[in-house]
């Protein structure tokens, strides 16, 4: 698993968010909906096989679209890990706001959104019928998971995701550094009147 560390070190630029809950299975969801395991399970596994093949399908967008289709353009995030724990699908989630072209346009507002404190929902996005089972919707075999979408309000309780305080301090030490670094090469060229501390 790829962390924020890890990711700041490389230089890539991009935010990670780790162990995101994404889907709980056999559980009524906001949507009245359920998941029978079996379904996930098979989705799951179709989804992971993406990831290794580093497809576009693991791409989510910025809110849900109203089509089928995974615009890339709204793109905002990728799937790089999927894993099962208990009845809970967990994700580890790079979020494309680096500037220039290691991040986009719906990255960089999800990227605003999670360095300012505040809390992004996922949400799943798929086809498939429901049957009606008392007061909840089943969601029948033929279903097909598409992706999972950044959204303010996700039908799956739990699935939030922000960045902690410790994360945070990691990002404010990197820029404190490439503040360390300019101030440096000023100074050295006579353009600083201050102490490098």
């Amino acid at each position: 698993r790829k962390s924020l560390q890890e990711s700041l070190e490389a230089g890539n630029g991009n935010l990670f968010l780790e162990d995101v809950l994404i889907i709980t299975a056999e559980e009524k969801n906001g949507n009245m909906r359920y998941y029978p395991i079996e379904l996930w399970e098979r989705e799951i596994d179709t989804f992971g096989k993406k990831i290794e093949q580093g497809t576009t399908e693991t791409v989510g967008e910025l809110d849900h679209p109203d089509s089928t289709i995974i615009n890339l353009k709204n793109g905002s995030h990728i799937f790089r890990n999927v894993w099962w724990e208990g009845k809970n699908v967990k994700a580890n989630i790079e979020i494309l706001c680096a500037p220039g072209i290691k991040g986009n346009a719906s990255g960089r507002i999800l990227g605003s959104y999670l360095s300012n404190g505040l809390a992004v929902g996922f949400s799943t996005r798929g086809l498939g019928s429901l049957e009606q089972r008392g007061e909840i919707m089943e969601v029948q075999d033929d279903f097909s998971f598409l992706t999972c979408d950044a959204v303010s309000n996700p039908s799956n309780f739990g699935s939030w995701s922000k960045i902690n305080e410790s994360k945070q301090n990691i990002i404010h030490n990197q820029y404190s550094k490439v503040n360390n670094i300019i101030t440096e090469i000023l100074c050295s060229r006579g353009f600083c009147s201050c102490e490098i501390k």
